[in-house]
């Protein structure tokens, strides 16, 4: 990472547009602002950014921009001021949760596994399909002193031509007012994660399956959204969730996808919010494993600074040769030391 005298206020100079080259390197000569999601981008891009060109293009911001001598970004900046410098931890309220196989006995399970790596986990990261929704599931975890993540499947055995407007026609309305106004009733926070991995083709509600659409899934994900809140349960914190990359390659842009701002807490991928790593984990198959668990902690702790909420996938999938749990003494080390690391270095500092 590089950066430069009147930086301070800008994501990171890795984020300065750099002509010609990479991200952060010597001779970028201009800062973006902070919110920018397109920074050094081509125009195309950068001129739809929701900050605007003067903030997000090389050309605007040399043309009308001050020096980063003398101002925070969009700005100029003199190459010579630059200095290396390694990234470093940014302390923030994160939690770590874990879901594992569900075998009647997660609760014990949890509680087993934090004896075993000597940690202790935040929150517990439940399934729950939209037909047996109730707010007794995450009750029980509640009540027993953990933090929910719960993801709801919206399934049903009678699709529409497109399965979102079962959502939008307000086929699962009464389940969700009975969940809402029970979630209300008792007051306590949990996450809830609706529509997950929507830019996929995989699931029912993805934007991206056989007669769906962004523009059906942004109705039917801000459809939900106001049912539950129509209910009072202002502690059913909204998340958004994203998959790693769109199903069939599609060239479609994430914010495409993105109802907006005030109808989710928490995101999965950009946007002005806390972001949330809603399922990750990796297999041995490639090897390296070990060594992939340990850079991720590091990275989420010192370049993935907006991640304050961080889901580990621990169910092993051996239909499909998936082994995401942790299998090994290595691997646990692995995790627990990782997990140690960034707490040590990214907990809030109080006054």
């Amino acid at each position: 990472m590089w950066r430069t005298a009147g930086c301070s206020d800008v994501l990171p100079c890795h984020l300065c547009d750099l002509p010609n080259v990479g991200p952060g390197v010597r001779d970028a000569q201009q800062c973006c602002h902070r919110g920018c999601t397109t920074c050094g981008k081509t125009a195309a891009y950068c001129e739809a950014d929701p900050f605007g060109p003067q903030n997000c293009c090389v050309a605007n911001i040399s043309a009308q921009a001050p020096s980063c001598l003398d101002s925070v970004a969009p700005c100029n900046i003199d190459p010579s001021t630059f200095t290396a410098q390694d990234p470093s931890p940014v302390r923030r309220a994160t939690t770590v949760g874990v879901h594992v196989y569900d075998d009647g006995n997660m609760l014990q399970n949890i509680t087993n596994r934090e004896s075993a790596y000597g940690v202790k986990i935040d929150s517990i990261l439940l399934f729950q399909p939209v037909l047996s929704l109730k707010w007794s599931y995450p009750k029980k975890y509640l009540d027993a002193g953990r933090k929910v993540d719960l993801v709801v499947e919206f399934v049903t055995s009678t699709p529409k031509y497109s399965p979102l407007l079962n959502i939008t026609d307000g086929d699962f309305d009464p389940i969700l007012t009975g969940f809402g106004t029970s979630a209300a009733k008792d007051g306590r926070d949990i996450n809830l994660r609706l529509l997950h991995e929507l830019n996929g083709d995989w699931y029912a509600w993805g934007a991206l399956k056989a007669n769906n659409s962004a523009a059906m899934f942004k109705a039917a994900f801000v459809h939900v959204v106001t049912v539950l809140r129509a209910t009072g349960a202002s502690n059913l914190k909204i998340q958004i969730s994203y998959a790693a990359k769109n199903a069939q390659n599609s060239p479609i842009p994430l914010k495409e996808f993105y109802p907006g701002d005030e109808w989710c807490d928490q995101v999965t991928a950009f946007a002005n919010k806390s972001i949330c790593l809603a399922e990750m984990s990796s297999t041995p198959l490639c090897n390296g494993k070990v060594a992939w668990i340990s850079d991720a902690w590091t990275k989420m702790a010192s370049t993935y600074t907006q991640v304050t909420a961080i889901d580990w996938f621990f169910e092993n999938v051996p239909s499909q040769n998936k082994t995401w749990d942790l299998m090994s003494q290595d691997e646990v080390d692995a995790w627990t030391t990782g997990l140690k690391d960034v707490r040590g270095t990214t907990e809030l500092v109080l006054p």
